[in-house]
């Protein structure tokens, strides 16, 4: 992990001339337009890794979720704040529970339910805003003005009901040291709340 937040917005500004330039060339495959804007092949095999393919951003990883940000961005589109965005690269996997299933998140003491749950307990304040990308003030980019705070000081275990839908996929990053990444799973539940047999099963302080 880089504690400077560099490498994330390496990443991000790869992601944004990556989706311009598939705008610019839509007849493009996803790893001829990651080549362009990074002069890296994604496909090329990483020598140092006894001939393993390296997985990167917009490639590789992409054929493992059945909906994308480019070429299918899938049900959540239609969710209120398309959610879809704060999955890597809006890449998820829709998914019914066929049994109840524990789900953990992190929040506020007293406010155990939100929309955002992952399948391992949070181990600290600093990892859940690493990890799963959870900024202390949302500002919109654009007037600056602050829509929003996550409190995090408290975890949840939420026993979740056989039969809900589920989205699950790679956290987005959100600049700064809010990193996420492919290899960090969350998962979103719309409106818990409204589901019957929800049940909060335990809940312990993050420090």
């Amino acid at each position: 992990m880089d504690p400077s937040g560099h490498t994330c917005e390496i990443v991000q500004n790869h992601y944004e001339q990556y989706q311009e330039y598939r705008k610019q060339h839509p007849r493009a495959t996803a790893a001829e337009a990651y080549e362009a804007v990074t002069g890296k092949d994604p496909l090329k095999k990483d020598a140092g890794k006894s001939g393993s393919i390296t997985v990167i951003y917009g490639s590789d990883d992409i054929a493992n979720y059945q909906y994308n940000m480019i070429e299918n961005p899938g049900p959540l589109v239609e969710v209120a704040d398309n959610p879809a965005k704060n999955f890597y690269g809006g890449r998820y996997n829709v998914n019914v529970l066929e049994e109840d299933t524990i789900f953990y998140r992190a929040g506020q003491s007293g406010k155990p339910l939100g929309q955002w749950f992952t399948s391992e307990a949070p181990e600290s304040v600093a990892k859940v805003r690493i990890d799963t990308a959870v900024k202390p003030q949302w500002i919109n980019q654009t007037t600056g003005e602050l829509t929003g705070t996550s409190i995090v000081d408290t975890a949840y275990a939420i026993k979740i009901p056989k039969g809900t839908i589920t989205y699950t996929g790679p956290v987005g990053p959100q600049g700064g040291v809010y990193c996420g990444g492919y290899d960090k799973l969350q998962t979103f539940i719309e409106t818990p709340w409204k589901i019957d047999r929800i049940e909060v099963i335990d809940s312990f302080p993050l420090k």
